[in-house]
């Protein structure tokens, strides 16, 4: 139990005291609320209409499983390909380079406009 408790209290005072602050500061300096909301507000937002956020969590978790299942399986092929096969290592070495140094936020807007705003952008992304 204290083990638990020891692992457990660090965290959790934690939270508490940056969702104080941020209550606090919020209603000080009245924060608009489509500035910043206070967690309260967004508490009671997710306890009024549980099936909006529902709704959103399960298109995010879907698009956020599609994404990993096809980096998986992408990242599999072009992993036995760099291995195997000398060319491809040196074809494909540098162009995995380079999208892993880009910025995800620089890849997004091609994406957008290339794929529009459907899944296929948001399944690339993730």
């Amino acid at each position: 139990m204290r083990r638990i408790t020891g692992a457990v209290l660090p965290p959790a005072v934690a939270f508490l005291l940056l969702f104080g602050s941020w209550e606090w500061a919020v209603r000080a300096f009245h924060v608009k609320r489509i500035i910043l909301p206070r967690p309260s507000a967004i508490l009671a937002g997710l306890w009024q209409e549980p099936q909006f956020w529902a709704h959103h969590a399960l298109a995010t978790t879907t698009e956020a499983a599609l994404g990993f299942g096809l980096a998986a399986a992408v990242a599999g092929l072009l992993a036995v390909g760099i291995v195997h096969i000398r060319p491809i290592e040196a074809a494909l070495v540098p162009v995995i380079t380079m999208v892993q140094v880009t910025p995800i936020i620089a890849l997004a807007p091609p994406l957008v406009i290339w794929l529009g705003f459907g899944l296929a952008p948001k399944v690339l992304m993730a």
